[in-house]
């Protein structure tokens, strides 16, 4: 049996909220608050409607944050 993101690039991959603040180690009400002030962006999910993330504007994300920890 496959998994069902089997053949997808890494970055593509989709955080709900719960799992990108898990990603990102903040608060769900964080992702939700940096997502509606732009500071990340968000999609929505075209059969449930969720808002989701990209595997990849989280990495970018953590990385600008971790950067601006290292100034």
């Amino acid at each position: 049996m496959f998994h069902k993101d089997f053949g997808k690039k890494e970055s593509d991959l989709l955080y709900t909220v719960k799992k990108a603040a898990e990603f990102m180690d903040v608060h769900p009400d964080t992702m939700r608050r940096w997502a509606d002030n732009g500071e990340i962006k968000s999609t929505r999910h075209p059969i449930n409607n969720y808002r989701v993330f990209f595997l990849a504007d989280l990495m970018e994300l953590r990385w600008k944050i971790e950067d601006q920890k290292n100034q």
